[in-house]
């Protein structure tokens, strides 16, 4: 545009007309939307796809502006990752986003261990045959921050014990309590070894203790299952002395021979379509 001035008397600017040039231009920036928000959580050891983010423009149409995306995500390692969105139209105006992607673990790790065997008066190591798994850290990660929840195991006493053990990983997440039986029994009918809970039979899931006694008697279990326990004690020519029905599971009872005479009694054990029979010797 030129402008030219006089006054009055008819006098000029001396600018022989003065002209200003204006420029009709873009000068906002675009606008990104991320289309997730700012920080994406995202689990462990899962494929990352990068969500593609939508652009506008004032007067730009989307195909008018270029978007250039700089960081990449490792889903199969913990941390915080940033992915930065730089938008671009056609008059230069430069808009900036950035998402931030947090890849965590949020599974709880698995305690695998097995039941004991154990001779009276032996001492054993509780994190015997004992490891852990988990879908991101290793046992050897794991394995020191093992801890024992609670226990009541007597090695010095035949019986049938229990050590619950708890771990948490360094994400925090932690381990359901894993309980782990554990059989003591006296010589000669013993063995210091480990092995699994499928893999005893009924017999040496059922510990009875003292023997000889001179009254009352504890029956400690640990099954597989749920069904009832039967017992039933009788003397040598056959008689029953005592009948009754435990839970199946995990327990015991106190069953009391102080008033049957000295001698030798039968003391048979069903459960789950098992039996045995053991011998009970009472001494007053």
């Amino acid at each position: 545009m030129t402008y030219y001035a006089s006054d009055i008397h008819g006098n000029k600017a001396v600018e022989d007309g003065y002209t200003v040039l204006y420029k009709v231009d873009d000068y906002v920036a675009p606008e990104i939307v991320l289309n997730t928000a700012d920080t994406v959580i995202h689990d462990v050891n899962n494929y990352y796809s990068s969500q593609p983010v939508s652009v506008y423009d004032n007067y730009y149409t989307s195909n008018k502006v270029s978007v250039e995306k700089v960081g990449k995500v490792n889903p199969f390692k913990i941390g915080l990752y940033t992915e930065k969105f730089t938008a671009t139209d056609e008059s230069g105006n430069i808009a900036v986003r950035v998402r931030y992607v947090k890849v965590v673990d949020r599974v709880a790790p698995t305690i695998i261990t097995s039941a004991v065997n154990v001779c009276a008066g032996t001492p054993f190591w509780a994190f015997s045959d004992l490891s852990v798994e988990d879908n991101y850290y290793s046992n050897d990660e794991l394995f020191p921050l093992v801890q024992i929840h609670s226990h009541n195991v007597n090695v010095y006493q035949a019986g049938v014990y229990y050590i619950n053990y708890q771990v948490i990983d360094p994400s925090g997440n932690k381990s359901a309590v894993v309980m782990r039986p554990v059989f003591v029994q006296y010589e000669p009918n013993c063995t210091n070894s480990f092995t699994g809970v499928k893999d005893l039979s009924l017999e040496k899931r059922f510990v009875i203790s003292p023997n000889p006694t001179q009254g009352r008697v504890e029956m400690s279990y640990a099954l597989d299952n749920s069904e009832p326990v039967k017992v039933l004690v009788t003397n040598m020519v056959g008689a029953k002395v005592n009948e009754f029905t435990m839970n199946g599971g995990f327990g015991k009872q106190t069953v009391d021979f102080s008033s049957y005479p000295s001698g030798t009694y039968l003391v048979k054990v069903t459960n789950n379509g098992q039996t045995f029979t053991s011998k009970i010797i009472v001494t007053h």
